[in-house]
């Protein structure tokens, strides 16, 4: 598993906000979740050691149902392949997960 990557000037860092993130057509619902990433150029053209943090509670864990053609664990709640040692108090006392994923970007245009 690689390490979370902690971003750096010249940076940004997102006020926390609850948004889904879609993961191989599994959608966590974050909670208190941030976005940082590190500007590349002048002026910026990439984003990179980018994080996204954020917390799936237990319920929304336990609502999650992987998709049935995964080996092994396919058909199972997500809180089932998660460990109860990791479980961590959350936003407004639930309990639950932190999840760190790390990311790139590049620009896109905008469509509205």
């Amino acid at each position: 598993m690689p390490a979370v990557i902690t971003p750096a000037a010249p940076c940004f860092s997102s006020a926390s906000a609850s948004f889904d993130v879609t993961l191989g057509g599994i959608v966590l619902p974050l909670k208190d979740a941030r976005i940082a990433a590190t500007y590349v150029g002048a002026p910026a053209t990439e984003l990179t050691q980018g994080l996204i943090a954020g917390f799936v509670t237990k319920a929304d864990a336990d609502a999650i149902v992987l998709p049935a053609d995964l080996l092994v664990v396919g058909g199972m709640p997500l809180s089932a392949i998660l460990k109860p040692a990791d479980m961590d108090t959350g936003p407004g006392g639930v309990m639950g997960w932190w999840f760190y994923l790390n990311f790139t970007a590049q620009p896109t245009a905008y469509t509205d």
